[in-house]
């Protein structure tokens, strides 16, 4: 694990650079500051995919030939037949080179979501401070180095709140932000795992074996608690067994990300008669969660020891973010005094709190009357409405209208699971649904499941979670008004087409997503021979938001088919977005 370890390292040093390239720069103005950022930011995204490069290239070869090798011996020391490896060469190789190119693709994924989210709060910090001073971006060549020094508050606090070089793991309610260097382990961990799996499926299959069994570990969860000791077919072919990808549903050979379960050879003539038959009794059982109480109650335990400790971890960077030298030197330190709960920790949290208010009343005020409104916290107030900065929007119920709309998504679009108790009337909701059902009778598929939703960040108004459910924003879908205000904020910062600032857009976007998303988050899909190279798509881009990641890239060219006319755009621009289009249309 030491090369793991120096990756991690790696990705925290990666994070002091960051802050070195904000608070190290000062520029001549918010512009040149700006791009200052954006180009040492460039460079060090690049440095950290090359450098997690060398470890795919080293490390993934090597867990995988370390599997092979110890299959081999366990048939040898055991008296069974098996070639060598090296007999099966070209199977392996591409089996490697899968493996390494699935990595890189998750990795650099995140690396370049980390940094696009950096460059989102600096756009933020850098309006904010021209606002603050009296100034327009439009306008502006150079500006005061008090402008500059205010951008420079304005990013270190948004960043030191929400967490240096992050990444939004898991989707809907259960998203949350996760250190790069965390993610990248969960990756290479994860990556190293299915190398082990897949060489031994490989090894196995190619000297006519098919079954394997699944290790056992305690506490797990109840999807490892499914599959452990259960004996599975690798092929499929022996029905006496459930298929090995009934175990790895995923599509990888992991049942999760960060398992610990194994694959390994099973082989029939090695066992008694009782323990054949205890395996194929089982292997005709559904797979299901057989764990006692206890065992339950001991993962939830473990699992809320490692959240609390994830949360720490958290903490513990915005504390180091915000006070330098002044933090305790290690997180084992800081967590010490944290769980003492004495003067020290509340000296801590003073010197926090002060270092804080010292950055945020320097931040942005709008109480001028400048008609800007803040994108910062949005808030539910009782049932009558919410704030967004210094707005008060007010939330007309109608329960009539909530169940006509519910009516709707259940009856004409034939969604089998919709949530709308979140829901207050159905203004800006109901022509959605109504786009929806356009969409539906020309493409013969919908959304199955439709939530409104209460947790959604208030940068996202409508998102297509990984299993395909669409989740709309409750705050939006209550109010025409805060509708309205996002679709001029996306409209400023250039986030929707030009023209396109609607909510019919917005819908359309995400269905988008619905019908393209399990395709472009697979790596090995054919659809990224359609999908242009970055130099092209930075040409060919719809909007900025088209730049954050492929997904957004593809559900924009898509929406703009569906919705606009060649007559607007050139021709070559134009037959980019078709070939996506038709990929999945035609």
């Amino acid at each position: 694990m030491a090369a793991l370890d120096d990756l991690i390292a790696i990705y925290k040093e990666a994070q002091l650079a960051l802050i070195k390239i904000i608070t190290g720069n000062t520029g001549a103005g918010t512009k040149t500051y700006y791009n200052t950022i954006l180009r040492q930011l460039t460079a060090l995204l690049n440095q950290l995919a090359a450098q997690t490069g060398h470890y795919i290239s080293t490390e993934i070869p090597k867990e995988y030939k370390a599997a092979l090798e110890q299959t081999y011996d366990y048939f040898k020391r055991n008296n069974l037949q098996m070639n060598l490896p090296e007999m099966f060469a070209q199977i392996h190789s591409d089996a490697v080179s899968e493996l390494a190119a699935e990595m890189q693709h998750h990795i650099t994924e995140g690396i370049f979501s980390a940094g696009r989210r950096v460059m989102r709060y600096a756009d933020i910090a850098r309006d904010n401070a021209l606002r603050q001073n009296g100034l327009r971006a439009s306008a502006v060549k150079i500006a005061s180095a008090q402008t500059v020094r205010d951008m420079q508050k304005d990013l270190i606090r948004r960043l030191s709140e929400d967490g240096f070089f992050t990444v939004q793991y898991g989707s809907g309610k259960y998203a949350y932000q996760v250190g790069l260097d965390s993610y990248a382990a969960m990756v290479a961990r994860s990556t190293t795992r299915e190398a082990g799996n897949l060489a031994r499926e490989k090894q196995l299959l190619a000297n006519g074996y098919d079954l394997v069994v699944i290790t056992e570990h305690k506490p797990c969860c109840e999807l490892c608690a499914r599959v452990q000791g259960r004996v599975f077919s690798i092929s499929g072919k022996d029905k006496r067994f459930p298929p090995l990808s009934a175990a790895f549903t995923s599509g990888y050979r992991n049942v999760h990300p960060n398992c610990r379960c194994v694959a390994v050879p099973w082989i029939e003539e090695m066992r008694s008669p009782e323990e054949r038959q205890a395996a194929i009794e089982k292997g005709s059982q559904p797979l299901r969660d057989e764990r006692s109480d206890k065992e339950k109650a001991l993962y939830t335990q473990q699992q809320s020891d490692r959240r609390q400790m994830r949360a720490d971890l958290i903490q513990y960077e915005r504390y180091k973010a915000r006070l330098g030298d002044d933090a305790p030197q290690t997180f084992s330190a800081f967590r010490r005094i944290k769980n003492e709960d004495g003067d020290r920790w509340e000296g801590l949290q003073k010197e926090y709190r002060q270092r804080f208010e010292s950055v945020h009343n320097s931040s942005i005020d709008n109480s001028g009357g400048s008609g800007i409104i803040k994108t910062e916290n949005l808030k539910m107030s009782a049932d009558t409405g919410f704030t967004l900065g210094e707005k008060q929007y007010e939330v007309k119920e109608d329960k009539k209208q909530v169940e006509d709309s519910y009516k709707y998504a259940k009856e004409v679009l034939g969604a089998g699971n919709v949530k709308f108790d979140k829901l207050k009337n159905n203004e800006v909701i109901q022509p959605m649904l109504e786009q929806v059902n356009n969409l539906k009778a020309k493409h013969k598929k919908s959304f199955s499941q439709i939530f409104v939703d209460d947790t959604m960040s208030d940068a996202d108004f409508a998102m297509v979670s990984p299993d395909l459910s669409l989740h709309l924003n409750a705050k939006y879908m209550n109010s025409a008004e805060a509708t309205a205000d996002f679709l001029a904020r996306m409209k400023k910062q250039k986030l929707l087409p030009k023209g396109f600032e609607n909510t019919d857009y917005l819908i359309t976007h995400e269905y988008m997503h619905y019908i393209s998303r399990s395709e472009v988050d697979n790596p090995r899909a054919k659809v990224h021979k359609v999908i242009p190279d970055e130099t092209k798509m930075l040409k060919n881009a719809p909007s900025k938001n088209s730049l954050i990641s492929k997904n957004e890239y593809v559900a924009d060219s898509m929406a703009m088919i569906e919705i606009s006319s060649i007559n607007d755009y050139s021709e070559s621009k134009w037959n980019s977005w078709l070939k996506i289009y038709n990929y999945f249309f035609n």
